[in-house]
């Protein structure tokens, strides 16, 4: 399956636009076989859910999806009440470019190989067993309203440099917990912070104006960190809290 026309990207969208409910998509292909985003380097390929009001449909990506040409860009629109589940690679062959998210909730079943995530969930964004999600050294966020989760065996990685990567609450002034002892709203988990590897640069909770997409919040609101009586460990360069509240707990 090809996807797009050679030289622009392409929009698949079961919502006419955004005015009528949305049907769901699923992109699916016979063993082994690929799908290839075919547009120059830097154009993007869309594939929307977002439908009118909150009828959004779901994206199911069950085959592995490469780019003809380098750094093709893909979007993932489901609206604000749409799942996106990715159980396929993305970036077989080498990596797709920029992989942008917008979605209720968010699985990644599957490898990843990208030039950096901007996701937006409305709840959860989940990394499932023994997945690599590489980033290629560019800026990527997880932005939440619910949990940020991996496995105990995935592994999130940036070849080619340090660039930082952000874990965030919806808004710019929203709060956000660290710790499996954080049950409710924006939090992170203990494995999800356990999976970064050496090669990223610096992991930041919560916003600062200093990040690259300039939020208009100098900080977060409070950011709780509770481990659940389990240690939190980061094989990290770097590690940065943006908050001028941060209550610290742990449980005996």
């Amino acid at each position: 399956i090809t996807l797009g026309t050679g030289t622009t990207g392409i929009t698949l969208d079961s919502t006419n636009g955004g005015a009528s409910n949305a049907g769901a998509i699923t992109l699916t292909t016979s063993t082994g076989a690929t799908i290839n985003l075919n547009a120059s380097a830097g154009q993007t390929v869309t594939i929307r859910t977002d439908g009118s009001g909150t009828n959004d449909g779901n994206i199911v990506l069950g085959a592995n999806i490469d780019d003809a040409n380098d750094n093709v860009n893909l979007t993932l629109n489901a609206g604000t009440d749409g799942s996106i589940d990715i159980n396929s690679k993305l970036g077989f062959a080498d990596p797709l470019g920029l992989l942008t998210i917008t979605a209720k909730s968010v699985t990644l079943d599957a490898d990843g190989d990208v030039t950096g995530l901007r996701s937006t969930t409305q709840s959860s964004f989940m990394i499932g067993t023994g997945v690599t999600l590489d980033v290629n050294n560019t800026a990527t966020y997880l932005n939440a309203g619910g949990l940020i989760d991996a496995t105990g065996t995935s592994v999130i990685t940036s070849t080619g440099g340090s660039a930082a990567f952000l874990l965030r609450s919806l808004t710019a002034a929203g709060s956000i917990g660290i710790g499996d002892g954080v049950t409710s709203g924006a939090r992170v988990s203990n494995n999800l912070l356990k999976s970064f590897n050496g090669s990223v640069g610096t992991v930041e909770v919560g916003y600062a104006k200093t990040q690259f997409d300039a939020p208009s919040s100098e900080q977060s609101g409070t950011i709780t960190i509770n481990d659940g009586g389990a240690a939190i460990t980061l094989d990290r360069k770097s590690t940065r809290l943006n908050s001028s509240h941060i209550p610290l707990s742990r449980m005996p």
